[in-house]
């Protein structure tokens, strides 16, 4: 501590005395040029970042796996739901990203085809069709529009989603290294059986939670971000989570 009257750092403390209320301490300091002062010293507390345990890691990675998931089973729908009418859907290879996308659009003949025309709030509207995503009697489906009829097909239920999840060795892998748990339980029926149980009442549980929004699916995989930003990509996973 420097010296006020000196300005020298030659001082040695004498006596301190704590301050519980104001979280500060009082200390008497003395200096060899012989001055003796005092100083009142508060204490910043340093806020250490908490690390997220296990199991909200976990709860956190079997969300996001799911959503991924529960869109392709939308997007099966979809297909299914097209070639049951005779309209055959059709992939178009998007380089940039090294994925495919579907289309029954028969004007979409590439990728910048179906980026310019892939607005508004239908999928695909051709003619006197319209196709979109909602839900019927408490379940997800596909509904096709056609001459003022209106048929539905069936998204398969969460179960058969979470079935899906579990089946990779990717999943039982990254259970084993976040939970600890053998990644040899995937061989074992009982216990295929209570994950299924376990993570279907998470999905029901905490899915639609706020915390789990676009935000969520974007920071879980950022190579992912132009996927998850797609305005109809989230409409289709919000309707059929």
């Amino acid at each position: 501590m420097i010296c006020p009257l000196c300005k020298k750092n030659q001082t040695s403390i004498v006596s301190d005395k704590l301050d519980k209320k104001n979280n500060t301490v009082k200390r008497k300091r003395y200096c060899i040029c012989g001055n003796l002062f005092s100083t009142f010293e508060k204490f910043q507390g340093i806020r250490k970042k908490r690390k997220i345990r296990p199991s909200s890691y976990w709860k956190n990675e079997r969300i996001y796996l799911y959503g991924i998931y529960r869109y392709n089973a939308a997007v099966k729908a979809f297909r299914k739901g097209f070639k049951s009418i005779g309209v055959n859907t059709k992939k178009i290879y998007n380089p940039k990203t090294k994925t495919y996308l579907f289309s029954a659009d028969e004007r979409i003949k590439n990728i910048e085809d179906y980026q310019d025309l892939l607005s508004g709030k239908n999928i695909y509207d051709g003619g006197n069709l319209k196709v979109f995503y909602k839900e019927n009697k408490g379940k997800a489906h596909i509904g096709f529009e056609n001459n003022k009829k209106t048929e539905f097909y069936k998204v398969e239920n969460k179960k058969k989603t979470i079935s899906n999840v579990i089946k990779s060795p990717f999943y039982w892998e990254q259970r084993e290294y976040v939970l600890g748990k053998a990644k040899e339980d995937q061989f074992n029926k009982d216990k295929i059986r209570k994950e299924i149980d376990e993570f279907y009442k998470l999905i029901c549980s905490y899915v639609k939670d706020k915390q789990f929004n676009q935000d969520f699916f974007i920071k879980r995989d950022p190579e992912l971000k132009w996927f998850w930003t797609d305005d109809e990509v989230w409409k289709i996973y919000t309707t059929v989570r």
